[in-house]
């Protein structure tokens, strides 16, 4: 696991991070913010989700951030 990918998914997802979050807090802060985005979309606490749906949004997220990684100017590849 790389807190360097959680900080930067965490960014492009909305966070607003100074620079100052510790690197072993890097998974909570994702998360957080993930449960942020789950709980605007009405998304109920606690579902559970198939393999084959936790595929589907994995690669929807990857085809959403795309554009905004190369907005930033992100070095783009297939291995996040």
């Amino acid at each position: 696991m790389s807190p360097d990918r959680h900080f930067e998914g965490a960014r492009l997802l909305g966070a607003n991070l100074t620079g100052k979050e510790r690197r072993e807090d890097a998974g909570n802060i994702l998360g957080d913010v993930l449960r942020g985005i789950m709980q605007t979309m009405k998304i109920p606490n606690g579902i559970r989700f198939r393999k084959e749906i936790v595929a589907i949004l994995s690669f929807l997220l990857v085809i959403l951030l795309f554009p905004v990684r190369l907005a930033m100017g992100v070095r783009t590849s297939l291995s996040w």
